[in-house]
């Protein structure tokens, strides 16, 4: 059975627009942090936090002719026809929905991956005293090598912290 919930918010993801399964990946793992949830495990990928889960979910989507996914460019496009969708969300859940896509929506998917692989780390480290500034920079920089610079990683920390997914 299919999530009549994930598939709603990958038809408000691509109301507007036709995005790169990047972007998807990574507005749907803030959706899920924001507190929306889809029922999704998250893994750090090559591009930050990824969910096979989300991935097969949208092989199966496609394959049930509910999104077409175009592979031919370099970015592999999600395109869903527009159909009138009763929300399977509660009022709540509708919120975070809306907060998450007029917030995160107008970044590009690099600045989606610095985003979300900062709170990724963070989250890693959350349960251990060694939660800093500092320690999360680090860790990114583990992770990602020379990718993102330091002052990407603080910009990122500090959208974190004005949205309520990270206290440091």
């Amino acid at each position: 059975m299919m999530n009549n919930k994930l598939i709603y918010v990958l038809s408000k993801i691509c109301e507007d627009s036709l995005p790169g399964k990047k972007t998807v990946q990574k507005l749907i793992y803030l959706v899920e942090r924001k507190g929306l949830d889809l029922e999704l495990d998250y893994t750090i990928h090559f591009y930050g936090p990824y969910s096979a889960d989300l991935e097969h979910a949208l092989h199966v989507m496609e394959s049930n002719n509910l999104i077409s996914i175009n592979t031919s460019g370099m970015t592999h496009t999600i395109k869903m026809p527009k159909r009138q969708r009763n929300s399977p969300l509660d009022a709540r859940e509708n919120n975070v929905l809306d907060n998450v896509l007029s917030e995160f929506t107008n970044k590009s998917p690099l600045e989606l991956e610095v985003i979300t692989t900062t709170d990724y780390a963070a989250n890693e480290m959350i349960e251990s005293s060694e939660l800093s500034q500092e320690n999360i920079i680090s860790l990114v920089k583990k992770i990602k090598g020379d990718k993102f610079s330091e002052i990407q990683i603080i910009r990122s920390i500090e959208i974190l912290k004005q949205h309520d997914l990270l206290k440091i």
